[in-house]
């Protein structure tokens, strides 16, 4: 069955559903041995375990899929293979992709969670982030928002720069802090937080399509935060609204769940969504601010 993970951050818990919105069980990230106090920012399926994003004195928790804690990285600090605030998380073969919006940075692990590489300064010392939160990896390619400069940045496997779209505003191609962000074949889908959309480019940037507002209507949105697709479905984390909005790829509204709460269902701050679809999976996180 394909499952749909959301990180339910303020109840410090990840809940589970089918695609339909069907609850199927929790996992309570606080059921670990080193942090009682934890925040869920984003998680993903790999080698058969669940990798938690976590801001506390360490960056990720590892728990089995049915939620035994297993082991965690990245101690807290500023240091290669060291976390502070880390939210985006992405994975590819072998490798574990994670953002981080306090060392504006995005580092590289192995499945065993030891440091490998990281994208953060150009060749003149200049930082190339300013909070980087959303991050999408295909075969070839690291996708990833820099909310602050209000740009989708490029990057090759090996973390060298590639491209960049985006600038500060409304019109279409402009964003207001971007947070998720996905790829899909020959495009790629950004949640716009808070311009409240959801914007469709080319794997260049070229700006395609948009749909969402303000608002709690039926396609409407308050500060969205992260997308998640699953074929010819896209899933938004719709963040002040505390639900999960279904679009089909176009931005036509299918269908809804969730409500401000905690009891199952319900959501305090959603901030991340991620698809495992049978035994294979697929990407990522959040950031109002």
């Amino acid at each position: 069955m394909t499952e749909l993970y959301a990180c339910d951050t303020l109840n410090s818990r990840i809940q589970i559903f089918d695609l339909k919105g069907k609850f199927l069980r929790l996992i309570d990230v606080t059921d670990n041995p080193i942090d009682p106090s934890p925040y869920a920012t984003g998680c993903i399926v790999a080698n058969s375990k669940l990798y938690v994003n976590n801001i506390g004195p360490f960056g990720n928790l590892v728990f089995s899929l049915k939620g035994v804690y297993k082991s965690s990285f990245g101690p807290e600090g500023a240091g290669d293979g060291e976390l502070h605030n880390p939210f985006g998380i992405a994975s590819l073969l072998k490798e574990i992709f994670i953002t981080e919006t306090y060392n504006h940075r995005v580092q590289v692990f192995d499945l065993e969670g030891n440091y490998k590489r990281k994208i953060f300064k150009d060749t003149y010392g200049t930082y190339y982030f300013w909070q980087p939160e959303g991050i999408a990896v295909n075969d070839e390619e690291i996708y990833v928002t820099d909310v602050f400069h209000h740009r989708v940045k490029v990057f090759n496997l090996q973390c060298l720069w590639q491209r960049q779209w985006g600038e500060l505003g409304e019109n279409n191609g402009q964003f207001n802090k971007p947070i998720g962000i996905a790829t899909l074949k020959e495009e790629v889908f950004v949640v716009d937080g808070n311009n409240h959309r959801v914007q469709v480019f080319t794997l260049d940037g070229v700006f395609k399509r948009k749909w969402g507002e303000w608002g709690d209507g039926n396609g409407q949105m308050k500060y969205p935060t992260y997308v998640a697709i699953e074929e010819e479905e896209v899933f938004i984390a719709d963040g002040f609204n505390y639900r999960i909005q279904v679009f089909d790829l176009d931005g036509n509204y299918k269908r809804k769940w969730g409500s401000k709460g905690s009891a199952t269902g319900q959501f305090l701050r959603l901030v991340n969504l991620y698809i495992q679809p049978g035994k294979v999976q697929y990407l990522s996180i959040l950031g109002v601010g």
